[in-house]
């Protein structure tokens, strides 16, 4: 690059080496192999990347020009893979973390210490955040990084790359979701499965059944769906005039795990525990909403020693399964709900 040009002139900089595959040891020494994802690794490569932009910045100011410049560095993802810890939600942090991007931007003729504002900034707004910048310019879409934002709607597409990708017409499996609030309040997003209050609805029916089993669930089979985790959550939003919510499940037992216990709890604190037997493998219970609950309530299926068929010799299913969810429903609040459950 130079500075040669007599007319304003604009570069845009792709670092290939923020992504996956971590292939960076301790001082940027290339390590020759790809390594593990971590949270170690990340911010090795994350450092030698940003290593190499501050040299570029020293170079602008070297040469004269970096004042009369409009620098922009942003990221079309945060941290991939790896968890947020501005999440609220704990199987939602590496989601949380992957719409949470870099985005740093410096205005001409520029002075003063760094500001860090709170803004729910992405990479949709670069345009705008240029234009006001600048002043020469003006996008239809985008809000300013540069002015307070106040309420507004983001849009995240959540994704996994996959090689066969590169020549597809569409993405099949893209998920999009509506941020309104902080980016690490559960409650911000759109998330979860909106049911009525009183109407029993099958897992395996459900259309919406990804945004409902946030994660620990096997795939749906022709029955409902099985936790593969120690730790399986659901998420949903709370429909008006809902006290409980009734689930009916079976348990995994068998010869060689003739009884086990599943625990349900909101935020840590446990609010049922359901027992499986060899006699009582399919129950039907309920779980009593928390009374200072977001609108978007997460529970957490807490499973003991899950195990597979495989190990048991019963097939060669190789999943560790605990819990196995059914159906759903909602019950009105002060209705009677079952016999508690010891």
């Amino acid at each position: 690059m130079n500075a040669q040009a007599p007319t304003p002139t604009s570069k845009f900089l792709h670092l290939f080496t923020t992504h996956p595959p971590y292939v960076y040891q301790e001082g940027c020494v290339y390590a020759g192999r790809e390594l593990e994802i971590s949270a170690e690794n990340d911010f090795i490569q994350a450092t030698c990347a940003l290593e190499r932009v501050a040299a570029l910045l020293m170079r602008l100011r070297e040469i004269g020009v970096y004042d009369n410049s409009a620098i922009a560095i942003i990221s079309d993802h945060g941290n991939y893979l790896l968890e947020s810890r501005r999440a609220s939600s704990p199987s939602r942090a590496s989601l949380i973390g992957s719409a949470n991007p870099t985005f740093a931007f410096k205005p001409v003729q520029s002075e003063g210490p760094i500001e860090v504002r709170q803004n729910e900034v992405h990479i949709g707004d670069f345009g705008a955040t240029l234009c006001d910048g600048l002043q020469v310019c003006s996008v239809p879409q985008g809000v300013s990084a540069l002015s307070p934002s106040g309420a507004r709607t983001r849009v995240f597409y959540d994704y996994r790359w996959e090689n066969d990708f590169w020549s597809a017409d569409s993405i099949e499996t893209l998920k999009k979701y509506e941020i309104n609030g902080p980016i690490g309040s559960l409650s911000s997003w759109s998330l979860g499965a909106e049911l009525p209050v009183g109407e029993p609805m099958a897992i395996a029916d459900m259309d919406n059944a990804g945004d409902f089993l946030i994660s620990g669930w096997g795939g749906l089979e022709g029955w409902g769906v099985w936790s593969i985790a120690e730790s399986a959550y659901l998420a949903f939003t709370s429909p008006p005039g809902a006290g409980a919510v009734r689930v009916r499940a079976r348990g995994f037992v068998a010869d060689g795990i003739p009884r086990r216990t599943v625990s349900v709890s909101y935020r840590g604190q446990e609010l049922a525990s359901i027992p499986f037997s060899l006699t009582d493998s399919k129950v039907e219970f309920d779980i009593p909403l928390p009374d200072d609950r977001e609108n978007v309530v997460e529970l957490e299926f807490r499973i003991t020693d899950p195990v597979s068929p495989k190990f048991l010799g019963l097939s060669e299913d190789t999943r560790n399964l605990g819990i196995g969810l059914e159906a759903i429903s909602f019950l009105p609040e002060n209705k009677p709900t079952s016999a508690q459950i010891p």
